[in-house]
């Protein structure tokens, strides 16, 4: 069994002198991975293998697209004043092998 957390921070200072979260300042990571191996046959020598990994982070920042602009403009327009302002939900995976 292996756990590895990682907490951390990633901002950065813009031209207009306010720091922001960068896309990667998700604030944590935890990894978790799980073996076990089981010897298996007549004589034991062939091998069944589990193996779990469970992800886990906060979420990316996002910049926010002004939908009003980009409808009339017919492409994605982001409102860069608001730069890195919202953050998606948590990340999990969650992956199982046999």
């Amino acid at each position: 069994m292996l756990v590895i957390p990682s907490f951390f921070e990633n901002k950065y200072r813009g031209n207009d002198n306010i720091e922001r979260s960068t896309p990667f300042d998700n604030g944590y990571v935890l990894n978790v991975l799980i073996e076990r191996e089981f010897n298996v046959g007549k004589e034991e020598n062939n091998a069944f293998i589990i193996d779990t990994k469970i992800t886990t982070s906060g979420g990316t920042w996002y910049t926010p697209v002004d939908l009003e602009r980009s409808r009339i403009l017919g492409t994605d327009r982001i409102q860069k004043e608001f730069g890195f302002t919202q953050q998606y939900d948590d990340f999990l995976e969650w992956d199982l092998k046999f």
